[in-house]
């Protein structure tokens, strides 16, 4: 799920690009819309780490646990 982590972080980099740019042209709505956008990726990267890392952590631990993979 990292490399998914990654990819949604990225989106929310251009929705701050866009943030800034909209802010530069003075569209008040656009500035708006586009933040709260910004502020729902970043609560689902930081969701999404914290899943992750929680499932890796169970993982190591508990190598034969659901929804584990033998890497072996």
């Amino acid at each position: 799920m990292w490399n998914y982590l990654a990819a949604v972080g990225a989106v929310g980099i251009l929705a701050l690009v866009a943030v800034a740019t909209a802010a530069w042209a003075g569209t008040v709505v656009t500035v708006v819309t586009r933040a709260v956008m910004a502020a729902l990726i970043c609560i689902v990267v930081f969701g999404g780490v914290e899943v992750q890392s929680h499932q890796d952590q169970r993982c190591r631990a508990i190598p034969s646990a659901v929804g584990c993979e033998d890497h072996g």
